[in-house]
């Protein structure tokens, strides 16, 4: 049948849901900047009614008071439910509450029914739901208690707006409603007294309400076809000061940037398009009010007109009207909009300076402190910071620092070993910063151990040891104990062939600590690939050739396919790439194999024959169905033919010709699973 719909009651049943950010552009930091519609106060008065009944020790969640009838009959029955509320009701007896408790279900369950979106209520179902209603009305009117009288008049209140008794939920809150103390329940209360006024096309007294009670969905709802320049400047001609523009035209700005922002599947669903010429005309108009002081807000328009510049590509002319909002009036939030949107353009395309730090530190200051108690601060400030600051301060020891103060871009990672010891030098001599770079310092979340350690391990990729060993040297034990590698550090063996043996796969997620770290393990890999360094470059023969094959077994294991990759990088991925350190490492790993070849000890010989083998074809893949591997790109080169070619030709020298092909299966097999 045809749906059938109460107008606004699915929007006083969204929660006053409010779009925060420009949406699918999370990871651009787009949030909305213009948001001069002052926010609400979040419905958690609700949930704390009921955490205070309950005592606070188990958490209430609004989704326990949506269980069936039966199921709350069936836990009284039982003395005991998983719903904390409910549950406290039965453990203190409390019949007033209980019987409450199934008015709220069974009251709950009608309403979901009745709008539910897959199964259409046919006319018998809606004439059942209308009679629940009726008698949940005539209920809730009856009561006569006073501990949950503002909860039984808000269910008589929506009980009304469902059976479209709007002259009666109007005169309920005007005789009754207006007296409710709680605040959640008089909140819901007024937002069904508007929506209640709204159907009975009082539209203007409606909007004022639910602006009252930053209802932002509701307004927008009620002023749906006036969502574009010409019902700004309709409502504008009616009244300069009409309290819907508020909303209106943060709606036009923010329409805007999602005309900007996203293509035809990124838009919001309630999004009404708004062309370029349509916003070059409001920022004609909205100037012409703001610099006539034609409303009580002149600071609104002339926010907006730099607003929608700035997206128009204007940016001198953004930053010109920006600078004009300073002694303009408006609201509290507007001027504080205002402030944020000034200190935004001002560092569009502006590279940091010391000359600076006295104005951005202000401003972070002034937007932590507001970000206290509204998020939108926090938002805005990660704008500031991704949108303009850090791209116009790349390659700066102050780019890194103003990264780290963010989990999420910390690039100390992508830094080299020169760039490091420079940033070391930046954040080490805290007398030469600037006021707001020692504020990013005491923000920042990488530590100089961290810089040092990162320091160290660059230059073990690089194999200097002598510098690695001075950086690695400085850190203490601790640093280890407390880091992911440390699991690592415990459990895999450095020393061990890479060719000969798999070491065991470790779940990091898993609640497994490794045992106790003993030593600083990248430290003790450093001092001993220096120490075996200098007995092979001053030693001859077999005892040359060993320790190539030592040093060669070291330096597999920290490459890109040994089990100690952990000594070079900080993580492992199958879609990852080699770094350059590790294929540096691999490459070495190969040159010290081939002096390790030339050792007339049979051993020592076979094993590098073998390990070259490994390491040549690792990464050739056999399995022709496997989806990660580029086939049309894999070639098998003279270097891998050769390696391959001389462990035959020396196996058959040892073993007699006849066995290869069971042998090269053998090392094949091993090849494709390790």
């Amino acid at each position: 049948m045809k749906r059938f719909l109460i107008l606004m009651t699915a929007l006083l049943l969204s929660n006053f849901l409010k779009a925060d950010v420009s949406c699918w552009y999370y990871p651009t930091y787009n949030y909305y900047l213009f948001k001069i519609f002052e926010p609400g106060k979040e419905d958690e008065d609700f949930l704390k009614f009921w955490n205070d009944y309950a005592g606070g020790k188990t958490p209430v969640y609004s989704y326990d008071f949506s269980s069936r009838i039966d199921e709350i009959l069936s836990d009284i029955e039982n003395g005991k439910s998983d719903k904390a509320a409910l549950n406290a009701a039965i453990q203190k007896k409390d019949a007033e509450m209980l019987d409450y408790l199934k008015d709220l279900s069974t009251y709950l369950n009608v309403n979901q029914d009745f709008y539910n979106q897959w199964e259409y209520p046919d006319e018998n179902q809606i004439k059942e739901y209308k009679e629940v209603y009726e008698k949940l009305l005539e209920k809730a009117t009856k009561y006569s208690g006073q501990r949950l009288k503002d909860r039984y008049n808000l269910m008589a209140m929506r009980c009304m707006f469902q059976l479209e008794k709007y002259p009666e939920v109007e005169k309920f809150w005007l005789n009754d409603g207006i007296k409710t103390q709680d605040e959640y329940c008089k909140k819901q209360m007024t937002g069904l007294f508007a929506g209640a006024l709204y159907h009975q096309k009082k539209i203007n007294a409606a909007i004022n309400i639910f602006l009252q009670i930053n209802d932002i969905q509701s307004v927008k709802f009620c002023l749906d076809e006036k969502r574009n320049l010409d019902g700004i400047r309709e409502r504008y001609d009616k009244d300069k000061n009409d309290g819907a523009l508020v909303f209106l035209v943060q709606d036009f700005v923010n329409m805007f940037q999602e005309n900007i922002d996203s293509d035809e599947y990124g838009k919001p669903f309630d999004y009404r398009n708004i062309d370029h010429a349509d916003a070059q005309d409001f920022i004609t108009f909205a100037n012409q009010i703001a610099d006539k002081k034609a409303s009580k807000t002149p600071l609104m328009w002339k926010t907006a007109a730099a607003m929608l510049s700035y997206y128009l590509g204007d940016i001198a002319n953004a930053k010109k009207y920006a600078e004009q909002t300073s002694n303009l009036e408006g609201t509290q939030r507007m001027k504080d909009v205002a402030r944020v949107i000034r200190f935004f353009l001002s560092t569009k395309g502006e590279k940091y300076s010391p000359a600076k730090a006295a104005y951005y530190l202000s401003e972070f200051l002034w937007l932590d402190k507001m970000a206290e108690t509204d998020g939108f601060f926090e938002n805005a400030k990660s704008r500031i910071v991704y949108q303009n600051l850090l791209p116009q301060n790349k390659n700066t020891n102050f780019y890194t620092l103003l990264a780290s103060t963010d989990y999420s871009t910390i690039n100390i990672l992508t830094l080299n070993a020169a760039e490091l010891e420079s940033y070391l030098d930046y954040i080490t001599q805290v007398k030469k910063l600037d006021n707001f770079e020692k504020y990013l310092l005491t923000k920042s979340h990488v530590k100089r151990e961290d810089v040092v350690e990162k320091l160290g391990t660059r230059y073990l990729g690089e194999m200097n040891f002598i510098k690695a060993e001075d950086y690695l040297s400085q850190i203490p034990l601790s640093y280890y104990k407390e880091s992911p590698l440390k699991l690592y550090m415990t459990l895999r063996d450095y020393t061990k062939e890479r060719w000969n043996e798999t070491q065991d796969w470790i779940e990091d997620w898993e609640d497994n600590n490794g045992g106790e770290l003993e030593e600083n393990q990248k430290l003790k890999f450093c001092k001993e690939l220096k120490m075996l360094t200098e007995v092979f470059e001053r030693s001859t023969g077999d005892k040359r050739y060993s320790t190539a094959k030592q040093l060669a077994t070291y330096l597999t294991q920290a490459s890109r396919w040994g089990n100690c990759w952990y000594l070079l990088e900080y993580s492992w991925s199958v879609y990852e790439d080699r770094t350059k350190a590790q294929q540096k490492y691999e490459e070495k790993a190969l040159e010290y194999l081939d002096e390790a070849i030339k050792s007339s000890d049979s051993k020592t010989k076979y094993g590098a024959l073998y390990g070259k083998t490994w390491l040549l074809w690792h990464d050739y893949n056999y399995y022709a169905y496997d989806y990660m591997v580029n086939h049309e790109n894999q070639t098998v080169t003279p270097q891998m033919e050769k390696s391959m070619s001389d462990l035959k030709n020396y196996w058959d020298g040892v073993y007699g010709v006849g066995g290869w092909t069971i042998s090269c299966d053998c090392v094949m097999d091993y090849v494709r699973t390790h």
